[in-house]
């Protein structure tokens, strides 16, 4: 019983502290002083923003709104970069009279980036003017390609414009790169096509394919030389024959197979080869001959008639021969009857002369034939003999004159 009692006498205790409790906060709560609200226990400020700096219990919410110049439920956020300073909803914030320039949205807080003049339509942000050069889209919010020469583009797609790509790139936007294999790595906007060709060893629109010459995964590798205009280029084999005479296709290394000879070996050695299909590779020459019969360097000629050629023209020869010793034989005898002929006129000569000085009394000496075969007279007729016979002459002619 006596247990009991105590127990009773805690409960009734612990009651009446909490009910003082209670009535010490209630009391705190009317007690707040003005411009403060209660707030689980403590009492807080309205803010200096709230109208008539009066607000209402638990969140301190603005009984009379707020201040010009913010908004909010308990008027904490600034009304910002709206036109009409300090005039947005109470509630959402909204400016009342649209942002000032540079700024857009409903509580004029996005800016608009990039737009010429810094203007921008409220609502949606899109650039009025068009963008600064480097952007595009409607709100000027995306770059040029930094692949545009001046990096300038169009507005609306983005565009290179005004000089097209730098080197090394194409496309609308000059975001493809050039094939590495154009020259100077130069190509057209329009397609990347290689403004100025390929460089060595590449050919094609493209530049994909080798040039004549050259094989290989990065046509690194050099065609044989003995190949017709290139090679393939995945094996190097001649793709379109061999260019000398005496190898194979497709390599065009090997020495023709015994029998054959000439371009891509499409010729047969002769038959009438002394050593039978036996011939040089290049030329079709017969190894060791001929058979007999035949002649010529691939013994293909018929010589059964050789022999009878070889007597013609021995017979020409000796005929050729006779007939120039003739011609000698009758020109001697021209000359020596031409020489005959002046020996007697230069006889006749004499003997006229002769018998005019035995006229006028003058003696001539005898004028011997074997003289005159010669071609002159006795060199023994000197000038004595020709001034005793003017002598004489003169002698006779002055006894002519004195008989008469």
């Amino acid at each position: 019983m006596k247990m009991s009692h105590i127990s009773g006498r805690r409960i009734l205790v612990s009651v009446f502290i909490v009910f003082v409790t209670t009535q010490t906060t209630e009391g705190q709560t009317e007690e707040c002083s003005p411009g403060s609200y209660m707030s689980d226990g403590t009492c807080l400020d309205c803010g200096s923003n709230c109208h008539r700096r009066v607000c209402e219990a638990p969140n301190g919410s603005c009984t009379y709104g707020c201040k010009s110049g913010f908004y909010g439920e308990r008027c904490e956020n600034n009304c910002t970069n709206c036109d009409k300073p300090n005039l947005c909803d109470r509630i959402s914030g909204v400016c009342l009279y649209g942002c000032i320039p540079g700024y857009y949205g409903g509580i004029c807080n996005l800016h608009c980036n990039n737009c010429m003049n810094n203007t921008c339509e409220q609502e949606s942000g899109n650039c009025f003017d068009g963008c600064i050069p480097g952007f595009f889209e409607v709100k000027c919010d995306k770059n040029c390609s930094e692949n545009c020469r001046y990096q300038t583009c169009e507005q609306t797609s983005g565009a290179c414009n005004d000089g097209g790509c730098i080197d090394g790139f194409y496309g609308a936007n000059c975001s493809e790169q050039c094939n590495p294999k154009c020259k100077d790595l130069k190509c057209f906007q329009d397609g990347g096509d290689c403004v100025e060709g390929c460089e060595m060893r590449w050919t094609g629109r493209d530049c994909n394919d080798c040039a004549d010459g050259w094989y290989g995964t990065n046509c690194e590798m050099n065609c044989n030389t003995n190949c017709n205009a290139g090679c393939r280029r995945d094996t190097g084999e001649c793709t379109n024959g061999c260019s000398v005479p005496g190898v194979q296709p497709p390599w065009c290394v090997e020495a023709c197979p015994l029998g054959l000879f000439g371009i891509n070996c499409r010729s047969n050695c002769s038959i009438h080869c002394l050593e039978e299909f036996r011939c040089v590779p290049v030329n079709g020459t017969c190894w060791g001959g001929c058979r007999e019969g035949y002649k010529g360097h691939d013994c293909q000629t018929d010589g059964t008639n050789e022999d009878y050629g070889n007597k013609e023209v021995i017979a020409g020869a000796v005929i050729g021969s006779i007939l120039g010793f003739l011609l000698i034989i009758l020109l001697i005898c021209l000359l020596v009857r031409r020489k005959r002929k002046q020996r007697d006129e230069k006889i006749k000569d004499r003997k006229f002369d002769g018998e005019n000085q035995k006229e006028n009394g003058i003696d001539a000496k005898p004028v011997h034939l074997n003289d005159v075969d010669k071609g002159r007279v006795d060199e023994n007729t000197n000038e004595e003999d020709t001034k005793e016979m003017a002598q004489n002459s003169d002698n006779n002619k002055k006894e002519q004159t004195d008989n008469q």
